[in-house]
């Protein structure tokens, strides 16, 4: 039988600061939960100087809830800014049931100064 997975797919424009993802969930204990995109948040964690509404919350929905993040101050940037900057600004967060097989892969240049992530499952080896 088919597992069921509630996956959120975030985009935010640059330009708007607003926090625009709305969760649907009242509880803080996600299970088959991803959630992915780029909020252009700003926050130290994702090599920025400072932070904005959207990486604070970021920030607090991991501090707040169950989620893992898959991205840290050691995942390759996403965000390479014309001046030399190299920043993280995707989502990119899971459930503890999905942390030890979903991965996250930046990438190669797409024709723009962002690179998207690929956020994939590998097959989990406990069922043999």
């Amino acid at each position: 039988m088919g597992k069921k997975y509630q996956i959120y797919n975030w985009y935010q424009p640059p330009s708007d600061k607003r926090v625009l993802l709305d969760l649907s969930q009242s509880d803080v204990v996600y299970r088959r939960t991803i959630i992915a995109g780029n909020a252009n948040a700003h926050h130290q964690v994702f090599g920025y100087e400072n932070s904005d509404a959207a990486g604070q919350w970021i920030v607090g929905l991991t501090g707040s809830s169950n989620l893992t993040s898959l991205v840290t101050e050691r995942s390759d940037p996403t965000f390479l800014h014309p001046k030399g900057g190299q920043y993280r600004p995707d989502v990119d967060k899971v459930s503890p049931d999905l942390v030890e097989t979903v991965r996250r892969e930046v990438l190669e240049e797409v024709g723009s100064d962002y690179l998207p992530s690929h956020i994939y499952q590998q097959p989990d080896d406990r069922s043999h």
